[in-house]
C-alpha cells in the first residue's frame, strides 16, 4: 500500500541457507534483491531507478506458510507503508 493506493508486484525469491536473492518486478521495471531470512523474519533490500535518483527500499516481514505478513516497507521521503505477499500458485 502506498499514498496513493495498492501498489502490485511480483517478486521471485530464492532461499539459500537463510540468505535471499531474487528480483522484484512493478511498473516501475525489475530491480534486484537481497536479504535474509532468520526463523520466520524476513528483511530485504532493492535499490529502485526513479526520476530522482536512487532510493533504497528497506522490506520487512514475518514469513507465515506460503505468505508475507507484518509487513514494514521503509520508503526514503515516504515513510513506513504496510505490505503483504502471498505465493503464486504454480
Amino acid at each position: 500500500m502506498t499514498p496513493g493506493g495498492e501498489f502490485p508486484a511480483t517478486a521471485s525469491l530464492t532461499d539459500n541457507a537463510g540468505k535471499i536473492t531474487g528480483t522484484f518486478a512493478s511498473q516501475m521495471g525489475e530491480v534486484a534483491v537481497t536479504g535474509t531470512l532468520e526463523g520466520k523474519a524476513l528483511k530485504m533490500t532493492m535499490v529502485a531507478q526513479t526520476p530522482q535518483g536512487e532510493m533504497t527500499v528497506v522490506l520487512t516481514g514475518d514469513v507465515d506458510g506460503d505468505a508475507i505478513v507484518n509487513g514494514q516497507a521503509e520508503v526514503p521521503g515516504i515513510g513506513a507503508m504496510p505490505w503483504s505477499a502471498k505465493r503464486a500458485k504454480q
